[in-house]
């Protein structure tokens, strides 16, 4: 099959370029004081900051990235979340991660407030534009933490938020780690280079590289994550509307029409592998979209997860044209 030439950049499966919303003339931008490196570095700090140290076990989900495991082992034991519940395993805190964007159910809402609601509630919602819209729901439990990632919703080259009780943590830059990220850039006249120190530098560097900051200071925060909100939901009506989301729960399309913003929709729920790999390879020839095949909790409660295999579907701001994308999928 020959790759389309009219493809001028490949579509990842995460938004890869930033987000344009130029502040208004005489507005305020977003406190830098109050960005992080990372939602990774974000997540570790905040953990250390309400208390939580080795000796406190915090239940993380199956399937967690390395990344989250990674930051929560920082300061804290994790361990899985099903086996808590089943063992009835005494945890401190309890990290919920909304994958990929897509709200909790209300019936997981009520569940982990249940069984959870003495801990430390850690809401990882690094994909989520929507998520200032439902942190009322989380507001029984001891300590409530929310993650932001600046990277996956907005696609900086990194950046986080933390937001603790309702209140945004500030995060202190190391004087030596400024130094290091300053000769890092000021070295690095590659792109291709810089970009493959990134993921050292979220995880490792405590400091906010210069780009980040430039964008913080020169665009409206909250205003780009509510046009990225609005892109992924056009995108997410448009599937709503195929085949592709006929084998999707209730709760899934519920939390479309409630204007929830996931930036990547499970789709060929059911499908054999085969099938699903063949469609990745023609997605990425026919259009330069990015897919692959991953686990998806199809149920929506962390508490009782039903992890099947799907083939991930970007539906961020970067996706355009989709009708023409969705005309040449092969559903089955």
């Amino acid at each position: 099959m020959a790759t389309n030439p009219n493809i001028s950049h490949k579509v990842g499966l995460w938004r890869d370029r930033p987000v344009c919303k130029p502040i208004r003339s005489g507005a305020t931008s977003f406190d830098l004081r109050n960005v992080f490196p990372s939602g990774r570095q974000a997540l570790s700090i905040s953990l250390s900051e309400v208390g939580l140290g080795r000796s406190h076990r915090v239940a993380i989900p199956e399937w967690s990235s390395h990344c989250v495991i990674s930051a929560v082992g920082r300061y804290a034991m994790p361990i899985p979340v099903t086996e808590v519940v089943l063992e009835t395993i005494k945890v401190d805190a309890v990290l919920i991660y909304e994958q990929w964007g897509w709200p909790l159910s209300d019936t997981a809402i009520e569940q982990l407030c249940d069984s959870f609601k003495d801990k430390i509630f850690v809401r990882d919602v690094v994909d989520s534009p929507h998520f200032s819209t439902t942190s009322h729901l989380f507001e029984g439990f001891k300590r409530v933490i929310e993650i932001i990632s600046l990277s996956k919703i907005l696609g900086l080259p990194g950046g986080g938020l933390a937001v603790v009780d309702g209140q945004y943590s500030s995060f202190t830059a190391e004087p030596d780690s400024k130094t290091l990220i300053n000769f890092f850039e000021s070295k690095m006249t590659s792109e291709l280079r810089l970009g493959k120190l990134r993921s050292f530098f979220k995880e490792s560097i405590a400091a906010v590289p210069s780009e980040i900051v430039k964008w913080v200071e020169d665009n409206d925060l909250f205003g780009a994550l509510e046009s990225e909100r609005l892109s992924r939901q056009e995108n997410l009506i448009k599937i709503l509307k195929t085949p592709l989301a006929d084998k999707w729960p209730g709760w899934m399309k519920e939390a479309v029409r409630q204007g929830s913003g996931p930036g990547i929709a499970p789709v060929m729920k059911g499908c054999s592998p085969s099938d699903m790999l063949a469609t990745r390879d023609s997605l990425l020839k026919l259009h330069g979209i990015e897919t692959c095949v991953y686990h998806f909790n199809w149920t929506g409660n962390p508490m009782e997860p039903e992890y099947e295999k799907c083939l991930a579907f970007p539906v961020h701001g970067l996706v355009h044209d989709l009708e023409s994308v969705l005309n040449s999928f092969k559903i089955t």
